[in-house]
């Protein structure tokens, strides 16, 4: 006689945590609260309680993953607005950019990126000492950061990859990276790796009618294959970028914005940006510029270094070490110290 094995799967609730699940947990928006473990479908933003103070979201120790859902709606993953100390740590988000990537240009210019791009994986709006420590993204669609105002954002050792749209020519259409815009103060970005981003890795940008981000450290972070700018300060003052080191900026060829006139940049500058300094970074494989200096003043650029080893046709969009331009009406390039770069 045929004997039959019967097994009975039992599903231990922290291993099958719904969407639903993870929504009243995090409903309270006070506290340490961990997520259960394994891979959670998101179809729709998560908020948490505008104005929550106090809160820590801390991953599993055996690992939580936040995937977007193919039919996923929403500004970004998980949405935090108003509020303070508010802590994010030791999880992944998933963007699933192959069901979600829009192909769009930048916003209008009188339209900050938190109130255009969507998909993100963490949006924060007016957030007074946010931590985001340990994450990691990939895939996603939007940005995988994205600060819009508020005081004390400090971001250390997350990863990035895969990430970011393009627009209809098929060019980057600058998403994929962390943004800090709106007038951020007292922001960090360090320890950080990004791989494979399209768009700017780390960038500061700020509406011309708004105010400038200020009091900024990006230090330590590794950027690979970046298709964009690896470090962009846009509209910004006493922000200091030092210690950073990448390589293959400008690549992939066809993902670079030709028609809008991206061009690669290792670390560039736009807008009124002064009080900066930019020092003991390291980069190797242009394909653009080393350092652009578009709106940058009463500064310093010291002890930098960018190589390439290739031959001038390796380079498509190859271009000068230190360009220094004043496209912004309320600037002048003036009192730079350029030193042992």
């Amino acid at each position: 006689m045929p004997r039959f094995l019967l097994v009975l799967l039992l599903c231990v609730p922290a291993w099958c945590a719904s969407e639903a699940q993870l929504r009243r947990l995090l409903a309270s928006g006070a506290g340490v609260i961990e997520l259960p473990p394994g891979q959670i479908e998101i179809s729709a933003e998560i908020a948490l309680p505008q104005g929550a103070r106090g809160v820590e979201i801390r991953g599993a120790p055996e690992g939580t993953t936040l995937r977007a859902s193919a039919g996923f709606r929403g500004r970004a993953v998980l949405v935090c607005r108003g509020g303070a100390r508010v802590r994010l740590a030791g999880f992944a988000i998933d963007g699933n950019r192959a069901a979600l990537e829009v192909r769009s240009g930048l916003p209008p210019h009188d339209t900050p990126f938190a109130r255009f791009t969507p998909h993100n994986g963490i949006l924060a709006e007016n957030v007074d000492g946010l931590s985001v420590e340990g994450v990691r993204f990939r895939n996603m669609a939007g940005f995988a950061v994205l600060v819009h105002g508020g005081a004390g954002a400090r971001i250390r050792g997350v990863t990035v990859s895969d990430s970011g749209s393009r627009n209809a020519a098929g060019r980057n259409n600058t998403t994929g990276g962390i943004l800090i815009e709106g007038g951020t103060a007292g922001f960090e970005v360090l320890d950080s790796v990004f791989e494979r981003v399209r768009g700017n890795a780390v960038w500061t940008h700020s509406l011309y009618t708004a105010p400038r981000g200020s009091d900024g450290l990006i230090r330590g972070n590794r950027f690979a294959e970046i298709a964009r700018d690896a470090i962009q300060v846009g509209h910004a003052t006493r922000v200091r970028v030092e210690e950073n080191t990448g390589e293959r900026i400008g690549w992939p060829v066809a993902e670079v914005d030709v028609e809008g006139g991206g061009t690669p940049v290792a670390i560039d500058t736009a807008g009124n940006v002064d009080a900066s300094v930019y020092a003991r970074n390291r980069f190797e494989e242009i394909n653009g510029k080393c350092i652009d200096l578009d709106g940058f003043h009463n500064g310093a650029v010291r002890e930098n270094v960018c190589v390439n080893r290739g031959r001038a046709e390796d380079y498509p969009f190859g271009h000068f070490g230190i360009v220094m331009n004043n496209t912004n009406p309320d600037m002048q390039s003036e009192r730079i110290v350029i030193a042992r770069n």
